[in-house]
């Protein structure tokens, strides 16, 4: 049986690394994890535990909560993990971009469309609503690179609905986690 090459464990870790990863990650945004977690844990596990005292099998529904808690758990951690993920995405060029390809379910996305020297980008996404161009930016400058990009786009698609957004956490615009 052939061994795997360490270049290709370096860059695919396991499932258990993965998830170490992924908490200390989550740690530095979030310092309470580990107790929410146990807490979350012991307390889905304790009341099935104590329900299954009151109906007389709490070997059962021990196992039961044992494997709940650790689904609540798994629950938690995952929903903990992306809004810290989001967190320190928000703010970095490319963000958006980011984003937009783990969006998936039949959209194609294409990031930088248009561009200025700020750095201030259109990303576009097509889908079955139509084309949706999302910018990143001073909200004040990228109003003309959506202007520009949507005129283009209903010049080549006419037919097409063309939507625009713009993310950031001001007024008018898009949160980052909501896109």
């Amino acid at each position: 049986m052939a061994r795997k090459e360490p270049a290709a464990d370096a860059a695919n870790p396991g499932r258990l690394k993965q998830i170490a990863q992924t908490y200390k990650m989550t740690r530095r945004a979030d310092k309470k994890i580990g107790l929410v977690l146990a807490a979350v844990g012991i307390v889905t596990f304790g009341v099935f535990l104590a329900i299954g005292f009151l109906i007389g099998h709490p070997i059962y529904l021990g196992i039961l909560g044992l494997l709940l808690a650790f689904l609540a758990s798994a629950i938690v951690f995952g929903r903990r993990a992306e809004r810290a993920a989001f967190g320190q995405m928000e703010g970095q060029p490319g963000a958006a971009a980011a984003v937009l390809d783990n969006v998936g379910r039949g959209w194609t996305t294409t990031p930088a469309v248009a561009m200025n020297r700020s750095q201030d980008v259109v990303h576009r996404a097509v889908g079955k609503a139509g084309i949706v161009l999302v910018a990143e930016g001073n909200p004040n400058r990228v109003k003309s690179l959506l202007a520009a990009e949507k005129k283009k786009m209903n010049r080549i698609v006419a037919d097409v609905p063309v939507h625009d957004l713009v993310v950031g956490t001001g007024e008018g615009q898009v949160e980052l986690k909501k896109l």
